[in-house]
This record gives C-alpha cells, sequence and structure tokens, in this order.
C-alpha cells in the first residue's frame, strides 16, 4: 500500500475512532461483543488461503 493511502487511511481512522459517534454511541454497544474472542491455529495443505487452485484444498 502507497504511503499517502495509509497516511490517508490512518487520518481517517483517527477521526472515526476518536470521534463523538464512535465514543458516545457505538462504542458503548458494541465494545462489550468483542471483549473475548478466540483463535486456533491449525495446518493446512499448500496455498489454501489463496483458493486460487480448489484441488490443492
Amino acid at each position: 500500500m502507497p504511503l499517502s493511502i495509509s497516511l490517508a487511511r490512518q487520518k481517517i481512522k483517527d477521526a472515526f475512532y476518536d470521534g463523538a459517534v464512535w465514543n458516545r454511541q457505538i462504542e458503548p454497544l458494541v465494545m462489550h461483543l468483542i471483549a473475548h474472542f478466540e483463535v486456533e491455529v491449525t495446518e493446512s495443505t499448500g496455498h489454501f488461503e489463496s483458493f486460487s487452485d480448489p484441488s490443492n484444498i
């Protein structure tokens, strides 16, 4: 990702998460929904994540 796009994205992201809509309306409602999450690491076949060759899956 070019630096200018990355900086622009960060600026938009910062404006959203530092803004009143997120802090007063959205965050109190949704943060408890993502307070806990789990992941599990597993093995897969080569190139599984790309799905470019279904015969490899």
